[in-house]
């Protein structure tokens, strides 16, 4: 198993706990900000510098639109209720689960096929793939329930842009690298749904009652009145 990817798949998923168990809104981007990051190197083979950069630079993107959630004032925090020692263990249980069922399906598909790797003889490419398999299973299992019923402030948003990027990874895990147009869509998406979130979760914010003004024109007789005066 190549060790910087499972470095990084570790990090993109200890980035997804921190990011939705957070308190500090603060640390949950930037525990989103591993998770945008990283999942740009969780592909094997690694595409080439001027992708890799549009995938940078596009998740770094989602980490400026995401921050437009952030309520101003709130006391709401953006962390989950579970704590981050349940949230980890939710992680490492779909891991497990996620790693299974590619083992599964290599094990099915024949002795000598890959399901990830484009060399269908490759144990490397079949671990590698089992290996970003497993990190998109916990980022879903993760991420579902915020996306779900998140509320307002940035938990709504953090949990679409996981599952987003799950999604990308199951299909990176199942179906191999994708090509160097399929890298600039991912940052395009990644884009829409950072997007898309933070309008669900401004829509969640409740906006002030729309009354009359006191002291407009037309009832100011009345409100002098109603002073006692």
């Amino acid at each position: 198993m190549n060790p910087a990817l499972t470095a990084v798949a570790l990090a993109v998923g200890a980035g997804a706990i921190v990011a939705v168990s957070s308190r500090d809104p603060r640390a949950a981007l930037i525990g989103l900000a591993a998770v945008l990051v990283g999942s740009a190197f969780l592909v094997d083979p690694l595409p080439g510098p001027a992708v890799l950069g549009v995938r940078i630079v596009g998740g770094l993107l989602c980490l400026t639109i995401i921050r437009l959630a952030i309520v101003p004032g709130s006391s709401e925090p953006a962390s989950s209720p579970l704590g981050w020692p349940a949230e980890a263990f939710l992680a490492v249980a779909a891991a497990v689960g996620g790693g299974g069922v590619a083992v599964s399906l290599a094990a099915a598909a024949g002795p000598g096929a890959a399901i990830g790797g484009s060399d269908a003889g490759s144990v490397a490419a079949l671990a590698s793939a089992i290996l970003i398999t497993s990190t998109a299973t916990a980022l879903l299992a993760v991420g579902a329930t915020p996306a779900a019923i998140g509320g307002r402030g940035i938990r709504r948003t953090v949990g679409v842009v996981l599952v987003a990027v799950a999604v990308v990874l199951l299909r990176i895990g199942f179906a191999g690298a994708p090509d160097d147009l399929e890298q600039i869509a991912i940052a395009g998406l990644l884009v829409g749904c950072s997007i898309g979130g933070v309008a669900l979760a401004q829509a969640a914010v409740p906006r002030p009652a729309a009354g009359r003004p006191v002291g407009t024109a037309g009832d100011g007789f009345a409100d002098a009145t109603d002073d006692g005066l």
